[in-house]
């Protein structure tokens, strides 16, 4: 979408996400212009259209049809990356053993190429696609580093949580995760240093203590003794 301007680009971006389905004028209206479109937005999306199927028509790309109420991106949602990834997050979520779900994790994230459209000014509906991939993509994540857990990889998921938990200060689940690893891999020092930069965090942002699946994690690590992976039951 490198050569079109911004507004072409949430048309093309909202037919892609509806792929294969009629995207009502209106709604191409409103995701470019919100709730203050110009007397000519009809007259505007059709040129917008007719640019696009220039750009498609140069490219090879599908066909872009007019239908009585919209506009329809001829294909398939499994032609988009976008529902692939998808249909595999959805996959590892149903997988019971934990090689499958960690191939299904994996092919979820080697999919996903950042935030969708990234270079596109989103309106509501590209704004609640991005988040509910960026939730699968976390989703993912911890599918994938449960499952090196459950069969001993700890090491591996201390590489993997420690970028996430960076991102995500704040979560205990995450936190959780790399607390018990570190302390199943012989790092119980470092799993309590986990616990009191988040429970640090958690006071001073949101005036609240680390819930009770991780006091109980902390009190394990203290004292040596078996532990108990938090929030194992919560997939």
């Amino acid at each position: 979408m490198e050569d079109l301007p911004p507004k072409p680009r949430v048309v093309l971006a909202l037919l892609i996400i509806n792929i294969g389905r009629v995207v009502l004028v209106d709604e191409l209206a409103d995701e470019v212009w919100g709730d203050r479109p110009p007397a000519t937005a009809v007259t505007t999306l059709q040129t917008y259209v007719y640019r696009l199927r220039r750009m498609f028509g140069r490219r090879g790309g599908p066909e872009l049809l007019t239908r009585p109420l919209g506009y329809e991106l001829v294909g398939e949602p499994s032609d988009v990356d976008m529902y692939r990834f998808v249909e595999h997050v959805t996959l590892a979520r149903r997988d019971a053993a934990p090689e499958a779900v960690a191939a299904s994790a994996q092919s979820a994230l080697d999919l996903y190429q950042g935030e969708l459209f990234a270079d596109v000014r989103p309106g509501p509906r590209i704004r609640a696609q991005r988040e509910r991939l960026a939730e699968m993509r976390m989703c993912a994540n911890e599918l994938l580093i449960l499952s090196g857990i459950t069969t001993g990889r700890h090491r591996e998921a201390v590489e993997q949580l420690r970028p996430l938990v960076r991102e995500n200060p704040l979560n205990e689940l995450l936190n959780g995760y790399l607390m018990f690893s570190l302390a199943a891999a012989g790092r119980r020092q470092d799993a309590l240093g986990v616990y009191s930069v988040l429970r640090d965090g958690m006071i001073e942002e949101l005036g609240l203590d680390p819930c009770e699946p991780l006091v109980r994690l902390h009190r394990q690590v203290l004292s040596d003794g078996d532990l108990t992976l938090p929030f194992a039951d919560t997939r």
